[in-house]
């Protein structure tokens, strides 16, 4: 049979998916149709739900704070507690950071597996406990083995949370606002260093200031735990991918109109049936060819590689040390500030922008711009003697925080998600972050270096943070197909058909079509689209989801319409 000739769901772009509900029969969609009140109800629900999801980032935001060099000098919240609880500051910052970060790693890479067999909320739900535990023993620790024991088991929930979370939210979130609802996990991490930077002056008068600061990292849990248990939904997809397909129309019916859940629900359906003929799941599938694996997993692992190495924490402690050495402490406790409101308004930005223009733009753009500044940066760091001299450089460090936020703060944790097939998303993106959680420590040791003194430390380090913009620029304008518009399902079809090219037709990506993706698969040896999307009808559908767990063992060729066709018109009869 034809692909023409088949009256299938085809994996096209989500807007082709409007296009054809829009030139339907008219009395179908009349009474399709919702109301205004009714799309009203729908936004706010995915709103307040992607709210409840992403408030672990809170969290992981001020815990951020918490452990990095923010104040107004370099004896820190953290330094404080090494000072007047367990001795010399640099000895307790050292091990306790390389506790905090073994423990996240560890968390980050093993809650990947947990994600995909136990569920993206099951997770959550046990690592905000294991986050309220380990503060509450945290604030409570009278020596310094124990709190570099209850750092280590803290992180471990903090990782898990990171693992889970931008999950979560991916999966819940709508195709074509899925940028503007996974930018919330950024957002509200810089709320969280924001509520920190406010909470820190006052923190200070008190002698266990410290022990407060961890006190309120526990009330910060505990309303994690509450949400997770009494409103925090479950994955659809993962409802579908264990063969609780009731359970996943259940999720979507506040979060989708009619007619979008019965096509996410057909591409899904499809897509997880497809997915157990290949038998992915496993930890080796990460670094095979097959799907494209082996591409996809270093294009994330670059991502988070390149988003370590630009980030802006190391320039917000130069700017600190800087304006502390110029304009006084009271001035340096402004700049730690501003730079949080900055970082904040960008990822609103961020937020508006992903999924008008693309995640590929943002990401070239922002690392052109953040070339050019931290260049800037490089050359105007190693050359202060005038107050001038001290405020451009605030300018160009509060410049390299608004590209940052737009682009490389926000968008690879996005793209880790969607750029993985279902059965093997939770490892996938669980390896990425353990990427990020082990470049921790990188950027920990830049941090330290950039309050040096000595020029030769500043202007080394903000050339490496330069090139490591116009790398990932690179790599992001060659290697990263367009993931922006299409469903999660779709996302296989982009890297199937993307191949480098100096010339890409728009930043965006325009999708190929099935002819085009067809041509450059099948010279690329991988087989063609008709190989690897399993075309199902509106009545196949309905007979899958009627057979539900039994349909779906039997593999994506009992339900391929060339071989069913007979069967499936004595079942519509």
């Amino acid at each position: 049979m034809s692909r023409s000739a088949q009256t299938s769901l085809q994996l096209s772009p989500v807007s082709e998916f409007a296009a054809t509900r829009e030139s339907g029969n008219s009395a179908d969609a009349d009474s399709e149709s919702l109301s205004e009140s009714s799309r009203s109800k729908v936004y706010f629900n995915i709103f307040f739900t992607t709210v409840l999801v992403a408030f672990p980032g809170v969290i992981f935001g001020f815990d951020l704070a918490l452990n990095s060099r923010r104040g107004t000098s370099q004896n820190t919240v953290l330094q404080q507690l090494a000072v007047d609880t367990f001795g010399p500051p640099r000895k307790a910052e050292f091990f306790l950071q390389i506790a905090r970060y073994s423990g996240g790693c560890l968390g980050a890479l093993v809650s990947g597996g947990l994600c995909d067999s136990t569920g993206r909320r099951t997770v959550l739900r046990v690592a905000s406990l294991i986050c309220a535990f380990g503060f509450a023993f945290q604030a409570s620790s009278v020596n310094l083995s124990m709190f570099l024991f209850t750092s280590f088991f803290t992180c471990l929930g903090l990782g898990a949370l990171t693992t889970s979370v931008p999950i979560l939210i991916g999966e819940l979130s709508p195709a074509l606002e899925r940028g503007k609802y996974g930018s919330f996990w950024s957002i509200s991490t810089v709320l969280g260093t924001i509520f920190f930077e406010l909470s820190l002056p006052i923190l200070h008068s008190w002698v266990v200031g410290w022990r407060i600061v961890y006190g309120l990292e526990v009330l910060l849990s505990a309303l994690v735990v509450a949400a997770s248990f009494l409103a925090v939904p479950e994955s659809p997809r993962w409802f579908v991918l264990v063969s609780r397909n009731d359970d996943a129309t259940k999720v979507l019916f506040p979060l989708r109109s009619r007619p979008e859940r019965q096509e996410e629900m057909s591409l899904l359906i499809s897509k997880v049936v497809l997915e157990r003929s290949q038998n992915l799941g496993c930890w080796s599938d990460l670094f095979r060819r097959r799907g494209c694996m082996l591409e996809r997993m270093l294009v994330c692992v670059g991502l988070q590689v390149v988003r370590q190495l630009s980030n802006v924490e190391p320039l917000n402690t130069l700017a600190l040390s800087v304006s502390t050495k110029f304009f006084g402490s009271q001035q340096a406790s402004q700049v730690s500030l501003s730079f949080g409101l900055f970082h904040f308004v960008a990822s609103l930005a961020s937020a508006a922008f992903v999924d008008r223009y693309g995640r590929v733009p943002l990401l070239v753009f922002g690392g052109l711009c953040l070339f050019v500044v931290q260049l800037a940066v490089a050359l105007q760091g190693s050359n202060l003697y005038t107050d001038l001299q001290g405020f451009l450089l605030l300018v160009w460090c509060h410049l390299a925080v608004v590209f940052y936020s737009v682009s490389w703060g926000t968008v690879p944790w996005l793209i880790c998600v969607e750029a993985q097939p279902l059965s093997l998303r939770g490892k996938a993106f669980s390896f990425s972050n353990f990427v990020y959680w082990a470049g921790s420590i990188v950027v920990f040791a830049v941090s330290s270096n950039m309050a040096s003194e000595t020029k030769m430390p500043r202007a080394v380090f903000s050339l490496t943070i330069c090139l490591s913009s116009l790398f990932g620029a690179i790599l992001v304008y060659f290697f990263l197909p367009e993931t922006s518009q299409v469903t999660l399902e779709q996302m296989d079809e982009r890297f199937y058909a993307h191949s480098p090219r100096l010339l890409r037709w728009t930043l965006s990506g325009e999708v190929p079509s099935n002819a085009t993706a067809d041509a450059e698969v099948e010279g690329s040896g991988r087989g063609s689209s008709e190989d690897r999307i399993p075309q199902i009808s509106h009545e196949q559908l309905f007979v899958y989801m009627e057979d539900g767990a039994h349909a779906a063992s039997r593999g994506a060729s009992s339900i391929l319409p060339d071989e069913q066709e007979e069967t499936q018109t004595g079942r519509t009869a």
